[in-house]
């Protein structure tokens, strides 16, 4: 009987040494799949962290595109506000002169 027991025990510690190998294997394997996961989810992070940084990127340089163009359409504004301005002087001299040749010529 006390072989019997004895038995049994030793039967019932290999199963358990048996379950604590299968307990061990499936945290090594959850750690693993839990370490590739969060890999995966650095190297995504770190992709879209470059995707944006080239946007921002591209952003600023179409800021300042649209800068520069902003600064030429004042400039030629002003060019044609001066041509304006130069056009309207010359026709009132024009018209001096033609009030003055037509008051001479009388």
């Amino acid at each position: 009987m006390i072989e019997e027991w004895k038995n049994k025990v030793e039967e019932i510690e290999n199963k358990l040494v048996d379950v604590k190998k299968t307990d061990k294997a499936i945290i090594a394997e959850i750690n693993q799949n839990a370490q590739k996961e969060v890999f995966k989810a650095k190297q995504e992070a770190n992709e879209q962290t470059k995707i944006t940084m080239k946007a921002l990127e591209r952003l600023r340089q179409e800021e300042s595109r649209s800068d520069k163009y902003r600064d030429e359409a004042r400039s030629l504004k002003k060019k044609l506000q001066d041509s304006d301005m130069q056009i309207k002087m010359a026709k009132a001299q024009i018209q001096q002169l033609a009030t003055f040749a037509g008051s001479r010529g009388r």
